[in-house]
């Protein structure tokens, strides 16, 4: 009964819309939503780096390990390079 996945994260799982735009962003990306999950990403680690998400999963899988060590204004800066 939703029109999409923001409306839903809004409306049955009671998201802010700030955290319903950010797991937007970070549902395109299996790796990320999976991360996030399993507890391994919050969901403000995954949203950093989901722009520079891509379909390579060997890089995929670097950026989420830098996810999960640097401090997240590191890494907002490192996202910002690519």
């Amino acid at each position: 009964g939703y029109q999409g996945i923001f409306d839903y994260c809004v409306g049955e799982l009671k998201f802010s819309k700030a955290q319903a735009f950010y797991y937007k962003s970070v549902a395109k990306v299996p790796e990320l939503t999976e991360s996030v999950a399993q507890g391994e990403l919050t969901l403000s680690q995954a949203r950093r780096i989901a722009p520079v998400m891509g379909r390579e999963s060997a890089k995929n899988a670097e950026w989420i390990e830098k996810a999960k060590t640097l401090p997240q204004e590191e890494l907002y800066h490192l996202g910002n390079r690519v």
